[in-house]
């Protein structure tokens, strides 16, 4: 006897994910939030969110007394290892700081300060990661985000420096009732259809650039194991380019960099297959086949 049932591989938790700052809900999105990210990080992310719990004493009343317990406090962490030494992560991983950026042209100048302001708190520090049965990731939010643990920059021989963070969430002046997090988990629903894709090019364009990628946007997220070379294809009279592939944070978009400019006034053959599948396991109905003509 064990745990499983069928909807178990809906609810995994997968990859690292991904650190933003200040992420808006009604405004944001992984595609246009690029310029909030940490960027990249080792060994993931940990969250935790641990309430300080009294237990009220009363005579006659024994320990562990069930509506007997209050929670005082929560105390609210999103911890990570940064591997990108910009200077909004320098910042953000000293807490109290100021940044100089114009009496150099060579360098951001950062410097501690004594004081804590109201501005040195984040709005939010926000995790983004996949949930293997959602299209939609999973998101948790710590609020009044600041890094107490100052700074700490660790290098070694052939190896990359890298920068602990540990960010601590704060109950707000204004809201004392509201705990610092909250979790956005995906609601899991039986998806039964089959992924659709759209192309760019377009089938039959006959101005391509030279330079172009080949941009496959699906409806629905695919999985990681279908982005692959046997899958997704550029063809010049039947021969595979070479080139390579990245799949988006969100899953939805597969692109093919060509290794080098494709060869002027030349047709190819751009072919994604039917192998394809979304997470949910649904597969492309037909291969989708598109042709077209470089300038």
């Amino acid at each position: 006897m064990n745990g499983y049932t069928a909807e178990s591989p809906k609810h995994f938790m997968l990859d690292s994910g991904a650190f933003y700052k200040n992420f808006d809900m009604a405004t944001d999105t992984v595609a246009t939030a690029a310029a909030k990210l940490l960027g990249l990080t080792r060994g993931g992310g940990e969250f935790a969110a641990i309430p300080t719990v009294r237990a009220i004493v009363a005579d006659g009343i024994k320990e562990n007394t069930a509506g007997f317990n209050r929670i005082d406090n929560w105390v609210v962490t999103l911890k990570g290892t940064m591997l990108e030494m910009t200077t909004a992560n320098f910042q953000a991983l000293l807490g109290a700081s100021s940044v100089d950026s114009a009496t150099e042209a060579t360098y951001d100048i950062v410097t501690g300060k004594d004081k804590i302001e109201d501005a040195d708190y984040l709005t939010n520090i926000t995790y983004i990661g996949t949930i293997s049965g959602s299209a939609s990731p999973i998101i948790i939010q710590v609020s009044n985000a600041i890094n107490l643990q100052g700074l700490t920059l660790a290098s070694e021989d052939k190896n990359e420096g890298t920068m602990e963070a540990l960010f601590t969430g704060h109950y707000g002046p204004t809201t004392q009732g509201v705990v610092p997090f909250t979790i956005y988990n995906p609601k899991i629903t039986g998806d039964t259809e089959p992924p659709t894709v759209t192309v760019v090019p377009a089938d039959l364009e006959t101005t391509v650039a030279l330079n172009s990628a080949i941009i496959w946007t699906f409806s629905e997220a695919i999985t990681n194991v279908s982005v692959s070379s046997a899958n997704f294809l550029l063809l010049e009279a039947g021969v595979p380019v070479a080139g390579a592939l990245t799949q988006s944070f969100d899953k939805l978009t597969v692109t093919f960099t060509p290794i080098t400019d494709l060869i002027t006034a030349t047709e190819y053959t751009a072919l994604a297959t039917t192998n394809i599948k979304d997470i949910s396991g649904n597969s492309l109905v037909q291969n989708n086949i598109i042709n077209f003509t470089t300038v």
